[in-house]
């Protein structure tokens, strides 16, 4: 018999992935956070703070705008 789960390996996310929300401006944020640690260190807060800036309009959006997922409906 095997240690292993039976489903090992199935449906696991990649170490690395972006991961995927499916709202586009979200998963464009996630794609641009993945490539933050590849900047000097000396430009990553600054990177990081446009990310958010981003973000944060994402979630200033009007409702009818988001998916039914994001606002709470």
């Amino acid at each position: 018999m095997s240690d292993q789960p039976v489903n090992a390996g199935q449906n696991q996310p990649e170490p690395n992935a972006v991961p995927v929300t499916g709202l586009d401006a979200v998963d464009r944020v996630l794609a641009e956070d993945a490539a933050v640690s590849e900047l000097p260190v000396n430009e990553r807060a600054a990177a990081y703070q446009e990310l958010h800036t981003e973000l944060e309009a994402v979630l200033h959006q009007q409702p009818g705008s988001l998916p039914t997922g994001l606002t709470g409906q």
